[in-house]
């Protein structure tokens, strides 16, 4: 059998009918400074909303990071794996994931694939935004 290298382009060419099907706006794969695609074994996609958020929101950043890390360097095939990493600041609803990040402060709502190791950041916002409810429609898909 002939191995494949499997670049950010193939995949996100790969990945990009899926994406459209789970309607996502951002198709983008992005790491953070000084991390590698090679170094991830959850690929995170629209990272972009994360450092975006933390712009506005500025005491939220080293959470963030420290919530990017955690979640991208490790390897979860299910939502009780995943539980055992973030315990009680992560839950199921509907077809999303809510984490609670930054000590009840930001709330990050990800749809997660296991079996390709992806996570699509759908929306991250602060307690009160979360609150307004908006963001349940996207996980009743």
């Amino acid at each position: 059998m002939d191995s494949v290298l499997l670049t950010t382009d193939k995949i996100h060419s790969a990945l990009n009918p899926l994406l459209t099907i789970l309607n996502f706006s951002c198709y983008t794969v992005s790491y953070p400074d000084n991390d590698s695609p090679g170094e991830s074994l959850m690929h995170v996609i629209a990272y972009a909303k994360l450092r975006e958020f933390s712009q506005h929101h500025s005491t939220t950043k080293t959470a963030l990071e420290r919530w990017y890390k955690t979640l991208s360097k490790a390897h979860f095939q299910n939502f009780e794996e995943l539980r055992r990493t973030f315990s009680n600041s992560v839950d199921q609803v509907g077809k999303c994931v809510v984490f609670n990040v930054g000590g009840n402060k930001v709330r990050v709502i990800v749809k997660i694939l296991y079996s390709i190791q992806t996570v699509y950041i759908k929306s991250v916002m602060t307690h009160a935004e979360y609150d307004m409810g908006q963001w349940k429609t996207e996980c009743d898909r």
